[in-house]
């Protein structure tokens, strides 16, 4: 079995997967171990965050919160930064697209956030990450390879 550990330092020899110009396997990796010590995450837990299976309890949420400022696509004091997040996230689609992409993901957005606290900033954030789920979860997927990263990690 490999540890994170190692893991990690296997991807920073040489085995990353650029999916998208901006953000490869050794970072998304880097990314999911930082937030997911931060929120005292085992380490049998990490591949289920790289593979983009998230509960909805709130350390799950922070560990969002956490991802979302180190991809600096959302920060507490604007919140989501929607062209960023359409760069991440565009898979193909044309530029003239983001457009419709902004304007259909600010409508949920608003409707999520009208159902949290303001001061809860773990759930606000996983509020608005629900309303990116289906563009994200294929990228992930696609990026850490699943179902390979499991058997990376022995499970």
């Amino acid at each position: 079995m490999i540890s994170v550990g190692q893991f990690v330092s296997l991807a920073l020899i040489g085995i990353a997967i650029p999916l998208t110009q901006t953000l490869t396997l050794i970072e998304m990796t880097g990314m999911v171990t930082r937030c997911a010590s931060g929120q005292n995450f085992t380490e049998a837990a990490i591949p289920g965050l790289l593979n983009a299976q998230y509960s909805d309890d709130q350390a799950t949420k922070c560990f969002l919160r956490c991802l979302g400022h180190e991809l600096k696509i959302y920060d507490d004091a604007n919140g989501v930064n929607m062209h960023d997040v359409w760069i991440l996230l565009r898979q193909g689609r044309k530029d003239e697209e983001e457009k419709e992409f902004a304007e259909s993901h600010a409508k949920c957005v608003k409707e999520n956030l009208s159902k949290v606290a303001a001061d809860d900033y773990c759930g606000r954030t996983y509020a608005t990450y629900i309303c990116f789920a289906d563009d994200w979860i294929p990228l992930v997927k696609e990026l850490v390879g699943v179902p390979s990263i499991g058997s990376v990690f022995g499970i």
